[in-house]
């Protein structure tokens, strides 16, 4: 299980009742990126033949939120093993725009439809969209 705020955290249970937390954060926010101030997770992580893709919204220093990606290694969950550079989704339409929360788009659902990923997010706090994607080989966006 990916979970937490400000960093993403990794647990194991065999029996879904006991937890076993890693130590340390598996991703954390990076300066000078979209997600420099915080890191959560998104939709629940798909495994994929290259790994366990976790897709996560990130915040910068001005707390605008943006949608990207992780990697990670299946045969073990907290090895990271590519993120992207830049967000898969960033506010701007004025519905990601203005809002409640201004300059936010923040990833909630994932699901694969007819060759499509879809992806359900929240929009300055204020509305729902949905973004999609062709599926590929290579991934979701990579």
């Amino acid at each position: 299980m990916y979970f937490g705020d400000t960093h993403i955290w990794v647990a194991y249970s065999r029996n879904l009742k006991k937890w076993e937390v890693v130590d340390e954060p598996v991703l954390s926010p990076r300066p000078g990126s979209f997600d420099s101030r915080l890191v959560e997770p998104g939709p629940p992580p798909i495994l994929r033949p290259e790994g366990i893709w976790l897709g996560y919204n990130g915040a910068d220093d001005n707390l605008r939120y943006g949608f990207g990606q992780a990697l990670f290694a299946v045969d073990n969950p907290k090895k990271l093993i590519r993120r992207c550079t830049r967000p898969l989704l960033e506010p701007t339409t004025e519905d990601e725009i203005k809002g409640q929360v201004p300059q936010v788009v923040f990833g909630e659902g994932l699901v694969q439809f007819k060759g499509k990923w879809f992806l359900y997010y929240g929009m300055a706090d204020s509305r729902i969209g949905v973004a999609f994607a062709e599926v590929t080989d290579t991934g979701i966006g990579w």
